[in-house]
């Protein structure tokens, strides 16, 4: 006769999990149903992932948690897929200072953050200085609230910042923000970071680095579609007399008037691949 023995059956399941909108995922850890002879799962050959889409800035709602790819020589396998509920946060309004930049969050009553806004005669954020990181989050009481904008007025007339370094997420620099910077020599705009909801930087008012005559260097990025707004007088890079070169991304559809007014030393415009 035959003595056919069977792989016995073990169910891996991906258990049900719950966080507040904003937090990370929790480590998701799969739970096992039908080992014999006390065996564990160190006997499987190939350890199961489990997986989920959500990630920190996913919206409220529920994500299937799917456990797959595990292998054994003596098991039939079969996966059974959690959930994980992401819950809504109450959100705040508030202000918060970080290296002497100040951000106003909760913005329009949604995860958002700008930096702050000032006034003609006052900038939002007057105290900073040397080199400064413009944060992308702004995390308070487990909500995280991107940062988006750069206020009008933010910086202006400020005579100690060197360096500026701005994140991804921020979509627009508004009106003025960097105006009369006079000790500012280098702009950083970075691409938005992986899983990051953001297009990055497609806007940039006019007068935004105007006076900044110490300015030498600034990477426009690809993702950059406007160059100048006509809210105030003058224009982007009015008056940046130490900018010797500069490019501009191929989306941006042309250059407003006065953009270069008084940038003395400008050698060069490079413009899709082109120099004028």
């Amino acid at each position: 006769g035959t003595l056919t023995i069977t792989k016995a059956p073990l169910t891996i399941s991906a258990v049900n999990y719950t966080k507040k909108q904003g937090e990370e995922n929790p480590t998701f850890t799969p739970t096992y149903k039908g080992f014999k002879n006390n065996e564990t799962e160190a006997v499987l050959t190939k350890q199961p992932t489990v997986s989920c889409s959500a990630t920190k800035d996913s919206p409220a709602g529920t994500y299937d948690v799917t456990v797959s790819g595990a292998e054994a020589q003596n098991y039939e396998i079969t996966y059974k897929n959690g959930t994980l509920t992401i819950e809504t946060r109450p959100i705040e309004k508030g202000e918060y200072t970080h290296d002497n930049v100040v951000y106003e969050y909760g913005i329009d009553n949604k995860l958002i953050a700008y930096v702050k806004k000032g006034t003609d005669g006052s900038a939002g954020s007057p105290d900073a200085s040397g080199e400064v990181e413009i944060l992308s989050r702004v995390v308070m009481d487990g909500n995280s609230y991107m940062v988006t904008q750069i206020g009008q007025y933010a910086f202006k007339g400020n005579k100690k910042i060197t360096k500026v370094v701005i994140p991804g997420s921020v979509s627009s620099i508004r009106g003025a923000s960097f105006n009369n910077c006079t000790a500012l020599e280098e702009v950083v705009i970075k691409d938005p970071e992986p899983g990051m909801d953001s297009k990055g930087l497609t806007t940039i008012y006019s007068s935004a680095f105007s006076g900044c005559t110490s300015l030498r260097s600034i990477n426009l990025p690809d993702s950059l579609t406007q160059l100048g707004e006509h809210e105030f007088g003058g224009s982007v890079f009015y008056g940046c007399s130490s900018l010797t070169s500069i490019t501009i991304p191929a989306k941006v559809p042309g250059i407003p008037d006065n953009t270069f007014t008084n940038c003395t030393t400008l050698e060069e415009v490079h413009i899709e691949g082109r120099t004028s």
